[in-house]
């Protein structure tokens, strides 16, 4: 028989989400069978044409068998997914088909992966595990390419993993082939997606702010730092020879489908941005249409739009200031909208370097607030909830983590935030649960 004074001191998240009590492993399975209604309703969605950027993967897909993939590196195709998908759709699947199956794959493998870490770095089990995944899987609901011909969730999986072995050589301090090898793996990831090129700054700037936490010699403190850059810029240097040769320049996977235009992707946005603050129309779907923005160019000159991401802070300091506070707003909405508001006690707790494990939280925390602030210095407020599921499941896992902390130092505080945090998870998955439903009953009366 259980002593109801020791159940009674249970935490409510822990009589909810914990395995001990029959209610605990129901309440569990439910939430988790939400979690997968919903992807099945997107799915079923998914099956009717083609979504977001399937077209142009497609394209890419079919150019590595008509090219080869060194005249593709030099395109620009992002051949580290593209020759995956070319090579498993020889199996006898459509190409759009084996990609949204890769995804899918993809998907679980990244569930799988979040599980490990939540286990076995930030040492989460039961309850709190339960909670910490559930958490995540919201935040994955919230991306919608879960069954998208797309390298997302592929190159997560891949990144978590890099990060992960990032972690354990920053903790042991190993030696610089380590450091060496971790950027050379990080620099091959540009294969799959240039966000690579921001998780490089992230990575780095972790590494610079736990080396004033890690007692080594200020010399292998540097062998660590020039192994780990020299690597990751002589591996890039190699992968982008093809482009270098033909064009003399660096080339990216570029989602422009007219070849004719003269305008860049940051000017398309720009003026998309610019026309719906004086609230007049595009003549595209979201963005302004290529010609549309030609016809721009053409009227008040070439340098009326900046080309580029860095040359927009130049162009109107005003609106870069205004912009990037309103995609930071966005990612705050994004982050609470999706994952509730767990995600704020790893910033918190970086400024608290007592706390117990703090050199862990910190790495993690920094890496999530150096990559938000560059993809934001880039994107400014065309924020999407894809782009920052990294940070989102880095900060659920961190957060649940410190509030376990908090939980065995007796702070009893600790306990009325992961019971929020789970009234938070229900909300959430309410409110999915009305959207997704709502989505696809209109998807079946057109």
């Amino acid at each position: 028989m259980i002593d109801n004074s020791l159940q009674s001191n249970v935490p409510m998240f822990e009589k909810l989400f914990g395995g001990s009590a029959i209610i605990g492993r129901v309440i569990t399975s439910l939430f988790y069978l939400g979690i997968i209604g919903i992807m099945l309703l997107e799915v079923s969605h998914y099956f009717v044409g083609t979504h977001g950027d399937e077209s142009y993967y497609v394209d890419y897909t079919k150019a590595i068998g008509d090219n080869g993939i060194y005249k593709e590196v030099a395109n620009g195709n992002p051949v580290g997914y593209t020759a995956i998908v070319y090579a498993l759709s020889k199996l006898g699947l459509s190409l759009l088909l084996t990609g949204r199956f890769l995804t899918l794959i993809s998907t679980f493998a990244f569930y799988l992966s979040l599980k490990y870490i939540g286990r076995n770095i930030f040492n989460l089990s039961g309850a709190y595990l339960q909670l910490a995944l559930l958490t995540c899987l919201l935040g994955v609901l919230g991306s919608h390419f879960y069954f998208i011909f797309c390298p997302d969730m592929f190159y997560y999986v891949i990144i978590m993993w890099i990060i992960v072995l990032m972690w354990r050589i920053v903790n042991k301090w190993a030696g610089w082939q380590i450091f060496a090898l971790v950027g050379t793996l990080i620099s091959v990831t540009i294969l799959i997606r240039p966000l690579s090129l921001i998780f490089f700054m992230a990575f780095l700037l972790a590494l610079f702010f736990i080396s004033f936490f890690t007692k080594v010699g200020i010399w292998r403190k540097a062998s660590v730092f020039i192994s780990f850059i020299a690597a990751f810029i002589i591996i890039f240097l190699f992968q982008q020879y093809p482009s270098l040769h033909k064009s003399g320049g660096f080339a990216f996977e570029n989602k422009i489908n007219d070849p004719n235009t003269k305008a860049t992707w940051e000017q398309r946005r720009i003026l998309t941005t610019l026309k719906k603050e004086k609230g007049e129309k595009t003549d595209g779907n979201f963005y302004v249409s290529w010609k549309q923005c030609d016809n721009y160019l053409k009227q008040y000159g070439p340098n009326s739009l900046p080309k580029g991401a860095t040359q927009v802070l130049f162009w109107s300091p005003t609106f870069f200031i205004k912009h990037f506070i309103f995609g930071l707003i966005d990612v705050l909405r994004g982050f609470l909208r999706d994952t509730g508001f767990v995600f704020i006690f790893p910033f918190i707790f970086l400024f608290r370097p007592s706390f117990a494990g703090y050199k862990k939280f910190a790495f993690f925390t920094v890496i999530s607030l150096v990559y938000i602030a560059i993809y934001l210095f880039i994107t400014l407020d065309s924020v999407e909830i894809r782009h920052i599921l990294i940070p989102m499941v880095i900060s659920a896992l961190a957060g649940i983590a410190i509030l376990k902390n908090l939980m065995d130092e007796g702070k009893k505080y600790a306990v009325t935030f992961l019971n929020l945090q789970m009234a938070a998870l229900f909300l959430i998955l309410l409110l999915d649960i009305k959207f997704f439903v709502s989505a696809f009953l209109s998807f079946k009366m057109m």
